[in-house]
């Protein structure tokens, strides 16, 4: 068993016609089938008849009941071999007409293609098209160009009506109308203001004390102030007299209540300073 195991067979019967039990026994032994539950190679045993069992048939791969039996076990059907090669046979009959088939239609579609079968042809009616698809292009292409260009006249058109030179010419005009009409209402500001201030002027010269003091009246104030009434100052007080002309330096004599003027001799040491 152990040489069969290493020969590299494909299957080892282990076999023996029919005997008695003690024929039979020694496929029994312990070793026997320890050997067969370990070997490599596909055991099949065939050991005396049918009704016959020992320990090497159970530790086999196979049982069978007769050597007939497992010769036939390990040997295929001449009718099943002769069925599995009709099989395969009809199976490459059947791929081989497939792969005849793609072929031929393969054939007839490169048989049909135009480009195989008149190139020159071929060549010629693409070039047409070409031609035909260059010309289509070129008007499309015009066409777009002047549409384009239409376009852009019309934008700049819109342009010019928006732009910032037009306006800022017709602001131009309306500045220089405002800042004319500012000049005649500053004009006719400063003319109005020039007349009232003539007229405040003339009530002002009008009313000047000055003008007072030309028709012979004076002011006369003492220590900076104003004489108001004869009460307001004492005998012997040093006085200045406004006079329109000039002022002078005087000393009261004496004072009297309850009269509307003075005359010449109640004024004494009289003192001109132009």
């Amino acid at each position: 068993l152990d040489q069969a195991d290493d020969a590299g067979l494909d299957a080892i019967l282990l076999v023996r016609g029919g005997g008695s039990f003690e024929d039979l026994f020694c496929f029994n032994d312990e070793n026997i089938a320890r050997r067969l539950a370990h070997m490599k190679t596909y055991t099949v045993t065939g050991v005396g008849h049918e009704v016959d069992t020992t320990l090497a048939d159970f530790a086999a791969d196979q049982r069978t009941a007769t050597p007939t039996a497992a010769a036939q076990w390990i040997t295929p059907d001449q009718k099943e071999v002769w069925q599995w090669f009709e099989q395969k046979r009809a199976q490459l009959i059947q791929s081989m007409n497939a792969r005849m088939d793609q072929a031929a239609a393969r054939l007839l579609q490169y048989q049909s293609n135009p480009y195989l079968a008149d190139p020159l042809s071929w060549a010629q009616k693409k070039e047409l098209e070409l031609a035909a698809v260059s010309t289509r292009l070129k008007s499309a292409q015009a066409s777009f160009a002047a549409a384009q260009q239409n376009r852009l006249a019309s934008l700049r058109l819109q342009l010019n009506r928006q732009s910032p030179q037009a306006r800022i010419q017709v602001e131009l005009v309306r500045l220089g109308q405002l800042d004319q009409m500012l000049g005649q209402s500053m004009q006719e500001f400063a003319r109005g203001q020039r007349d009232r201030l003539c007229r405040n002027a003339s009530l002002l010269d009008a009313y000047s004390p000055l003008k007072v003091l030309s028709r012979g009246y004076a002011l006369v104030s003492a220590e900076g102030q104003l004489v108001h009434s004869a009460a307001d100052i004492q005998a012997g007080a040093l006085v200045d007299v406004r006079l329109h002309d000039g002022t002078l330096e005087a000393q009261v004599l004496k004072t009297n209540q309850g009269r509307s003027g003075a005359g010449k001799n109640d004024w004494h040491d009289v003192q001109e300073e132009q």
